[in-house]
């Protein structure tokens, strides 16, 4: 997989080809079993400080 990668080939294709999940896919990054830039390989799930979206909504109503 890793020289499929190498040649250029993203996670979708790759996914596609070798048939696993993003799990999968991040695993294989941490044990260093793949080695992928971590730029390419962050979690791109947004994540929210949801204190900070309280607060903004706090703020709102006063």
């Amino acid at each position: 997989m890793q020289a499929y990668y190498d040649e250029g080939h993203g996670f979708v294709e790759c996914t596609r080809r070798f048939g696993f999940t993003r799990s999968a896919w991040n695993k294989a990054i941490a044990r260093g079993a793949l080695d992928v830039p971590r730029s390419l390989s962050d979690d791109r799930r947004r994540r929210h400080n949801w204190a900070e979206v309280q607060a903004y909504y706090d703020q709102a109503l006063q």
